[in-house]
């Protein structure tokens, strides 16, 4: 709301906005807390996480999402929960001290919308795919931004309609600016041949979504400042 037209803020104006993220972190932690009691997860092996708010046209706020990175031994996970209040709230309650420490929100109003998981000591292998699998179907996302995750499932050989045996596999990048989803389908090729298969017009893109954090987020690293 500071900056609808993308506008330089004066110091005051950053100052004020990095002094409201502060307090609404802090007021969301009881909620917080809550929904990785629901997705089973432990606050000490959470790295980082991101709110994302809906509001309505009203300027109330009843959806909010709470995307985390998780990392246990040598694999990291990357969850997305929507949580539904159980009242539209204000901004002024969202800045309000104690406020998400009574809210009753049933466990139903909690649900997770999809979690990727990666090996650290492999996802290096892929690297030039996943480039390849942006450049041709999102050529905008910048994956080169700092702290680009880059995830990499692949879901193995099955029985395909159009190619017979087929490969498929799930590409998900992830910053501060946006989180792109690709689901992609291939003939049953080597590794070798994918990156130069994937930039022809010659493939099936089984499906994609997007969720983009860059409105009304604010990102949190564990170390208590706001994510870069």
């Amino acid at each position: 709301e500071l900056f609808p037209d993308e506008t330089t803020a004066t110091a005051v104006e950053l100052a004020r906005a990095e002094y409201y993220q502060k307090v609404a972190k802090e007021n969301l932690l009881p909620l917080y807390e809550k929904i990785l009691n629901r997705a089973n997860a432990i606050a000490e092996i959470v790295t980082d996480y991101k709110w994302n708010f809906e509001q309505t046209s009203e300027g109330t706020i009843q959806n909010i999402q709470l995307a985390f990175n998780q990392t246990l031994d040598e694999d990291s996970v990357y969850m997305v929960y929507n949580a539904k209040l159980p009242t539209a709230i204000t901004v002024t309650e969202l800045l309000t001290d104690g406020y998400f420490e009574t809210l009753d929100i049933p466990r139903s109003n909690i649900s997770r919308r999809y979690m990727y998981g990666y090996d650290n000591t492999t996802q290096g292998d892929k690297d030039e795919f996943i480039k390849a699998v942006a450049d041709k179907l999102d050529p905008d996302f910048d994956y080169s931004a700092p702290e680009t995750m880059w995830l990499y499932t692949d879901i193995g050989t099955q029985l395909d309609n159009d190619y017979g045996q087929g490969r498929f596999f799930s590409v998900v990048l992830i910053n501060n600016f946006g989180v792109r989803q690709f689901s992609i389908i291939t003939p049953n090729i080597k590794d070798s041949e994918l990156v130069s298969y994937i930039q022809k017009d010659e493939f099936k893109l089984n499906g994609k979504a997007e969720i983009d954090f860059s409105k009304y987020q604010i990102n949190v690293d564990l170390a208590g400042q706001p994510a870069a």
